[in-house]
């Protein structure tokens, strides 16, 4: 077997041994901090706890229980959430839906908007409150021996919801989305509508009812006479108007959290984003597998988005602690847009596909002590645009990611070049960003370069990339990142075996022994594992999100006879893989 295969799976490591350090069974943390390398990053260790009362939840069961048991769930997500306390673990049953959850809609429906199962505000499993302590943090989970069997499925506003929760762990959840059930076509017949609260009996349009001219993606080339109907419209406010929750259907969106960790988790085929956070502090999304979400939303989301992060509770603190947002060995891929976006509040919409990223922070300017955001250690590949992306954003640190053709819009949808914009990693407003140790690759037909800024100032630093094109033309350079940037390498990465094509299900982003990755990173911005959790060189990093270790075996590097043949801090275990 290769060494290391991304599989668009689930299951895409060892499931005894997480990413990052952590573990997602008995190690939750955030108590105190290792030394177990020099490197300038360090992750937490983690303190076993025991939970006070574990509890079930089966929406599927005939009669609802006292949830005590996994021969007695609850029924009723809202008994089981309002049963918990500090400590507390919830364990999740097989298929978890929302209350009006209609997996057989789009075979019933006969076509009519006013349907009100487009219109839903149904979460499917919705916490507001929910408290744990700094040493009694609540859990939810799948049960024992059904980890493979559970799933979260909804076709409301949001899948999982969270408001205002702290001390709180989401684990190894498998979060489905509707996009296989919603045709293009009824994403597009909802694309423009919306309702006014003052009557929401009535569907309007934001554009006149002759939509279908202006939803085809062959229709580009409009005419000026024709753009007149996407420009000067009243802005609406906040709150003022409804839209269709069945195609915009989040999967985990947390708002007001703090304290709070989303790992190692699939959030997949969401017609809406895949995990959202919106003010909050202190928040982990780390080892989740994010794909095929935001496919059939008009609101223009992403695979994983970070944005208004709060910056009040923290104090001002160094090392790890000063992160009040950490994105952390993510596998990021095919989330885009199929439809173009509007907002509300805007008196004008773009008629183009232009959203549909992996990774993007938005609006994270408000730093009261100075915290920042790190995105590190990800793998982002053929998302709609930019594989990470931070767009009007201050302190935010973008080290040790692995971007790979992240133009899936333009290169496949549209199959439309010279398109330019944000199609690696991309940086638009910021100040005191920092981009170090990635690698990124572009489609260069596309024409948008493989780092871009725009409005960023000259405290940005760019440091020991490696960018390369794939394409007939040549590798384009934004002026901007080269005034700035240092150590630049424009070769081939020399990965293990890239994707052959946009729908390839297993390669490897490792670099081979040849590669110029190997030993050429900043020690400042090594963490001290990478992306399998495998602990780094961080005197001499390889750049990108995973280390080489040459002269020796590290997690899942061929078959190990002792622990001699493994490397530093590497144990052989008794299935012959070795293991931190």
């Amino acid at each position: 077997q290769k060494s290391h295969k991304i599989k668009n799976s689930l299951v895409y490591q060892d499931s005894d041994k997480l990413k990052n350090n952590i573990s997602a069974e008995t190690m939750l943390c955030k108590q105190s901090v290792t030394t177990f390398t020099a490197s300038a990053f360090t992750f937490l260790l983690c303190i076993p706890l025991a939970s006070a009362t574990e509890y079930y939840l089966a929406t599927s069961a005939a009669a609802n229980g006292d949830g005590t048991s996994a021969d007695t769930p609850f029924n009723d997500a809202a008994d089981a959430v309002d049963s918990l306390l500090p400590g507390d673990t919830l364990y999740l049953m097989g298929i978890i839906t929302n209350p009006s959850y209609d997996p057989t809609f789009k075979d019933t429906w006969n076509g009519g908007v006013n349907n009100d199962h487009l219109w839903i505000d149904e979460n499917t499993l919705g916490l507001r409150y929910v408290k744990g302590t700094p040493n009694a943090r609540i859990t939810i989970k799948p049960a024992p021996g059904m980890e493979s069997t559970t799933v979260l499925r909804g076709d409301g506003s949001n899948i999982l919801r969270l408001v205002g929760c702290e001390y709180l762990d989401v684990l190894g959840l498998n979060v489905h989305g509707e996009v296989e059930n919603i045709p293009i076509d009824t994403a597009k017949k909802l694309q423009f509508a919306y309702r006014e609260r003052q009557d929401p009996t009535v569907v309007h349009y934001r554009v006149p009812k002759s939509y279908k001219k202006y939803t085809d993606i062959e229709m580009l080339n409009l005419s000026e006479e024709e753009l007149e109907v996407f420009k000067n419209l009243r802005p609406f406010q906040t709150g003022e108007i409804t839209r269709p929750t069945y195609t915009d259907t989040r999967g985990i969106y947390l708002t007001s959290c703090y304290e709070v960790t989303v790992q190692n988790c699939e959030v997949h085929h969401m017609p809406g984003g895949g995990i959202r956070v919106s003010k909050s502090e202190y928040v982990d999304v780390i080892n989740n597998h994010v794909h095929n979400t935001s496919r059939k939303s008009f609101s223009g989301t992403h695979g994983i988005v970070a944005t208004d992060t709060l910056d009040v509770r923290g104090g001002t603190r160094s090392g790890q602690a000063k992160y009040r947002t950490r994105i952390l060995g993510n596998t990021v891929h095919h989330n885009y847009n199929e439809i173009y976006s509007w907002a509300p509040g805007k008196d004008f919409i773009h008629p183009k596909i232009d959203e549909g990223k992996g990774i993007s922070l938005q609006r994270n300017q408000e730093w009261k002590y100075g915290g920042r955001i790190l995105v590190a250690n990800n793998v982002a590949y053929y998302n709609g645009y930019s594989g990470i992306h931070n767009n009007d954003g201050d302190n935010v640190d973008f080290f040790s990611n692995t971007a790979y053709m992240n133009s899936y819009t333009a290169s496949v949808t549209y199959d439309y070049h010279n398109g330019g914009g944000n199609i690696g990693i991309s940086i638009s407003d910021g100040k005191d960003c920092k981009i170090g140790n990635n690698i990124a690759v572009v489609d260069t037909d596309v024409g948008g370069p493989a780092i871009s800024f725009m409005g960023v100032n000259k405290e940005a630093e760019v440091n020991s990339n490696i960018v390369w094109g794939l394409g007939t033309a040549p590798l384009r350079f934004d002026n901007d990142v080269v005034d700035v940037e240092r150590n630049t390498i424009n070769a081939n990465p020399n990965f293990e075996e890239p994707p052959a094509n946009h729908y390839a299900t297993e390669f490897s982003f490792a670099p081979l022994s040849t590669s110029p990755a190997i030993g050429d990173g900043k020690s400042r911005f090594a963490m001290d594992v990478d992306y399998f959790g495998d602990i780094r060189d961080t005197s001499n990093p390889t750049i990108g999100a995973i280390e080489n270790f040459p002269g020796c075996l590290a997690h899942g590097q061929g078959m190990c006879s002792s622990t001699e043949d493994c490397c530093s801090a590497h144990v052989c275990q008794g299935d012959g893989i070795c293991r931190v």
